[in-house]
């Protein structure tokens, strides 16, 4: 979405997104999901991935990258949720917050 927003054509079916992996932050991010109708590509409940613990080791016995939920009813919704951040969290909230004030 960044990419398209900065005026580079992109087609991609899915959204990329990084949350603040705090097992209460993800519940809430979860529950959002769920109200929209997504449900897991993975045959798990949602709520288990919000567990450090069982993330974890999802990441390192299954190589887990992201978490995707998706409408079962429509292909083109879905939402890839990084199961390890790809960047320092506070990295990313200082970096989107001087790319809002430069727009703003």
């Amino acid at each position: 979405m960044a990419v398209v927003v900065h005026g580079h054509p992109r087609m991609t079916v899915d959204l990329d997104l990084v949350v603040d992996l705090q097992e209460a932050n993800v519940r809430w991010a979860l529950e959002v999901f769920d109200a929209m109708g997504l449900v897991p590509r993975l045959p798990v409940p949602a709520v288990q991935f919000a567990n450090p613990e069982i993330r974890r080791r999802w990441v390192e016995q299954r190589d887990l990258t992201v978490f995707s939920l998706h409408d079962p009813l429509d292909p083109r919704r879905e939402v890839d949720l990084f199961a390890e951040p790809p960047l320092p969290w506070d990295l990313a909230d200082i970096d989107a917050l001087r790319r809002l004030q430069s727009h703003g």
